[in-house]
């Protein structure tokens, strides 16, 4: 499967290129799969106390990382859909920590996320 990822700038240098890449996965991909490829090829920059996340048509969250942990936050466990046999696509957003608040709303709105209960203080 051929996914197609872009990502926020992060400062005024990156700002000014291209983010956009097509990754290929393997066609029973879940995010956690395209999130390691993307941790692989240096993809996302790593932010001090910063979460990466993105999102779908289908879920407000689907992966989120937090660059101090090194670890995955919260994720979706179920494989990544191709729309009708074309790519699909996704953005990556990063948040700072004191806005965790944001994430926290979208991975209460997403059915069937598992979230990391340490991270996020027990409940959301």
């Amino acid at each position: 499967m051929i996914i197609s990822i872009d990502r926020d700038g992060v400062c005024m240098g990156d700002d000014a290129m291209d983010h956009w890449r097509d990754v290929v996965l393997e066609d029973n991909a879940t995010a956690r799969d395209l999130l390691n490829k993307l941790l692989e090829i240096d993809y996302l920059p790593n932010l001090t106390d910063a979460i990466w996340y993105t999102w779908s048509s289908d879920a407000r969250c689907l992966i989120a990382w937090s660059c101090k942990k090194k670890k995955v936050i919260a994720e979706v466990r179920d494989k990544l859909l191709e729309k009708d046999n074309s790519k699909s696509g996704y953005y990556f957003v990063h948040l700072w920590k004191q806005d965790l608040q944001l994430i926290k709303e979208y991975i209460k709105e997403t059915p069937g996320i598992w979230y990391d209960k340490d991270y996020f203080g027990g409940r959301l």
